[in-house]
């Protein structure tokens, strides 16, 4: 699934509209969510799963 990103950067323009926010802040506050213990939420593995995406497609696209 991950490896299959065919356009990162509409990838990374889905993301940012979503979040409200650029991949480093998204990757702060998922930083600050697991050391403040918030990791029981059920939704932190939607935010895990889509930060894994991101950051791969934000990859391909230096590669670009």
């Amino acid at each position: 699934m991950l490896e299959q990103i065919d356009d990162p950067a509409k990838v990374d323009e889905y993301f940012r509209k979503r979040y409200e926010m650029n991949f480093e802040s998204f990757k702060r506050i998922l930083k600050t969510i697991i050391e403040l213990g918030l990791a029981d939420n059920d939704y932190l593995e939607t935010l895990i799963r889509d930060f894994k995406v991101w950051k791969l497609a934000r990859e391909k696209m230096r590669k670009i």
